[in-house]
């Protein structure tokens, strides 16, 4: 297994994508950071420092994509039937995929959250914040966002394959996650089941994060890892299927 995991690490490591997203996500989560800082006036509160420690959920978008191209390459470049020649097992495949994304998402929840604290520690300081680096509201929220990185990363690379599409995939995940959730969301409140809306993915990963603002129905941090957890495993479930299928 862990060469397995190494094989797809080799794999990602060696194509220009991954360092496009990285680069993206540290100008991303820098750009989130100091802009944070820098249009707050006037006395921090507990829950506005929180918030500039929950930027590094912004690398969880980053993971979902990268998850779901890593695992559509295969299909979109042919080369599914070589990597299924070296594990026939198409479940271990699945799984194989499943945690060499969550490994990566965590990696890239690191960077965000180094990154943040590079950033926030000695402004928030010249700025006279009081912030304990090893109190709650920092470990909190580092370790809210590498979980979501985890959990999404995997949650990525499941949806690849099961659509197997890597343009349906990239703009699907889009589409819902930027637009079409909160659309759905508003309609389950117009007929009376807006206490469905928190259990949609983008609202339950981002519970996990803080990042996500709803109000008072938003799940727990615990609550959402489950949910999307649970949603990791539909989309699981529906690559397993997928997988079965003729794939040359």
């Amino acid at each position: 297994m862990i060469r397995l995991v190494g094989a797809e690490w080799l794999k990602l490591r060696t194509t220009w994508g991954l360092w496009v997203y990285v680069a993206l996500l540290v100008g991303v989560t820098a750009l989130g950071v100091a802009g944070t800082i820098a249009a707050h006036e006037g006395v921090w509160s507990d829950d506005e420092v929180r918030g500039v420690f929950e930027t590094p959920g912004l690398a969880t978008l980053f993971v979902l994509l990268l998850g779901s191209v890593g695992f559509t390459n295969e299909f979109r470049h042919g080369t599914i039937g070589q990597t299924l020649l070296v594990t026939p097992r198409r479940e271990r495949l699945l799984g194989v995929k499943l945690l060499a994304f969550a490994l990566v998402g965590v990696g890239f929840g690191l960077v965000a959250c180094a990154l943040t604290l590079a950033i926030a520690a000695p402004w928030l300081d010249a700025k006279g914040v009081d912030v304990e680096l090893t109190g709650p509201i920092v470990r909190d929220a580092f370790a809210g966002a590498l979980l979501a990185c985890a959990l999404l990363g995997a949650f990525g690379a499941a949806i690849g394959g099961a659509v197997r599409s890597q343009v349906a995939t990239v703009v699907g995940i889009l589409v819902w996650f930027l637009l079409l959730e909160f659309l759905v969301g508003a309609l389950l409140e117009v007929i009376g089941a807006g206490g469905v809306a928190p259990y949609l993915p983008s609202r339950a990963s981002g519970a996990i994060t803080g990042g996500m603002d709803g109000g008072t129905d938003d799940l727990s941090p615990r609550q959402g890892a489950l949910v999307t957890l649970g949603w990791t495993a539909l989309a699981s479930a529906a690559a397993a299927v997928s997988l079965r299928r003729d794939v040359s």
